[in-house]
């Protein structure tokens, strides 16, 4: 359990930051608009590049499995946050961006950091793969959902495509898995990458505390309990009831029951903004969902593993 806590806890710890230092002006608005630009332009890109620029060729088998069992846990959570958003809660189109958002994507830091923890070198790898497969996915299906909801224009594959393609979260995807594939180093650039995506972090979570309102929390809570369910209990639930069907080997069961209970992305806030979704309501769904997930993934892991 502390191990979970001690993932999840500095992630609020820093929302809560970001909170005070907007309730009492510390930074002028301006200020926090240009983090927001920041990090969604530049330290977040640098992240995923340096992720997949990382990435290591690994075992096809165990690639083709973990592929297979996420292509059905996203097509599954599509279909169910489309059921509970539109039909059962009936959220307007910018909200419901940002509840899909919510309901699909997830924390690397915390899992990354559990994982590490946990299972060493070998769940590094492990999550690794899983990333490598599901944040090309997940980005295409918010960005997707995203770019005919939030601007609530007539559907157009092409507007869609377009947006998901020059994203620059995507191309930095792109970019990073093409560098993985050159047997070269490039010291000097990867330093410089390593110490912008350092940043991701603070940026986008501080950014998510400076946006948090209590009296937006109350206007949109159904939207929060409706995504928190999605990503923080149906998610897992799934992923849990597959994997005897794919005699998952440990630890990557156990890796991927982490990946998919972990929060959503620290990332969504200002991709909500930038999308032109309800960023509000984004700020709101990210920090209950870090707060409650500190909860949820304790009893996910060790109701599993013990």
């Amino acid at each position: 359990m502390i191990d979970v806590l001690n993932a999840v806890l500095p992630v609020f710890m820093l929302i809560l930051l970001g909170y005070g230092l907007k309730t009492y002006a510390f930074i002028p608005k301006t200020g926090w608009e240009g983090l927001e630009r920041l990090t969604y332009y530049l330290f977040l890109p640098a992240l995923l590049f340096q992720n997949f620029a990382q990435q290591s060729p690994s075992d096809g088998q165990l690639l083709k499995m973990t592929t297979v069992i996420l292509l059905l846990i996203f097509a599954a959570v599509t279909v169910v946050a489309f059921v509970v958003g539109r039909q059962m809660l009936t959220l307007d189109n910018k909200t419901f961006a940002s509840f899909f958002q919510g309901s699909v994507r997830f924390n690397n830091y915390i899992g990354l950091s559990l994982v590490s923890t946990l299972f060493g070198k070998e769940g590094v790898t492990a999550y690794g793969v899983m990333i490598l497969v599901a944040i090309p996915l997940a980005n295409f299906l918010t960005l997707s959902v995203m770019a005919h909801y939030a601007h609530e224009d007539t559907f157009s594959l092409k507007r869609v495509l377009y947006r998901t393609a020059f994203n620059p979260l995507v191309l930095a995807t792109v970019a990073g898995f093409g560098v993985s594939l050159i047997p070269l180093s490039f010291p000097l650039g990867a330093s410089l990458i390593k110490t912008l995506s350092a940043a991701a972090l603070p940026g986008g979570v501080l950014g998510i505390g400076a946006a948090l309102s209590i009296a937006h929390l109350k206007d949109c809570w159904k939207a929060v309990a409706g995504s928190c369910l999605i990503k923080l209990i149906i998610f897992p639930a799934l992923v849990l009831g597959l994997m005897p069907f794919y005699d998952v080997p440990s630890p990557w069961g156990q890796v991927l029951l982490i990946f998919a209970a972990t929060p959503c992305a620290t990332s969504c806030y200002i991709l909500s903004k930038h999308m032109n979704a309800n960023a509000d309501a984004m700020a709101s769904i990210s920090a209950v969902m870090t707060l409650a997930s500190a909860i949820t993934m304790t009893l996910w892991i060790y109701g599993v593993m013990v």
